[in-house]
């Protein structure tokens, strides 16, 4: 008998309104309002009493290069991050090229907690640049900024330079 597989993956609407989140049954799904899922996965990423470093945000992206060396020297799970991230751009850039900054902002979004979900107790320079990114974004005004500044974040764990302002 096959066993069923509970591997949750987000599915934002290109408005960024909604989330989807369905667990491999048929025609169910749980619709949650963005701004809700947010708040939720914030609590749940910040409860363990963690304080964000600002500047872990403003040293990553300084020198990508540098900060590639060393996670690949401290961070066992650097494919599945690098995975991750390849994913979340693929799907935010055209979304944002699309007209929808939000939408963007959304799908990188849930892709940072989805990291920081299993980086937990592990990799910790990626993980601080994550929660800082999020921390920053949340106070971003406009969903462009939001959204290049996760994108600026996700570069930072590649190594590699952001492509500045139009298109992704």
């Amino acid at each position: 008998m096959p066993q069923a597989v509970l591997e949750p993956f987000l599915e934002v609407a290109l408005d960024g309104s909604l989330v989807h989140h369905p667990w491999y049954r048929p025609g169910v799904a749980l619709r949650v309002p963005a701004p809700t899922l947010t708040i939720l996965l914030a609590l749940a990423c910040t409860s363990s009493g963690r304080s964000v470093d600002p500047e872990a945000y403003t040293r990553a992206i300084a020198d990508r290069a540098a900060f590639r060396s060393e996670l690949e020297a401290s961070c066992p799970d650097l494919g599945d991050l690098d995975e991750t991230i390849v994913a979340a751009i693929a799907i935010g850039a055209p979304i944002y090229n699309a007209g929808s900054a939000l939408g963007c902002y959304r799908i990188y979004e849930g892709a940072a907690y989805k990291m920081l979900y299993r980086l937990e107790g592990r990799c910790p320079a990626a993980s601080e640049l994550l929660r800082a990114g999020l921390a920053k974004a949340e106070t971003d005004l406009g969903d462009s900024s939001k959204a290049w500044t996760l994108r600026r974040a996700f570069d930072a764990i590649l190594g590699e330079g952001t492509v500045q302002r139009g298109s992704y």
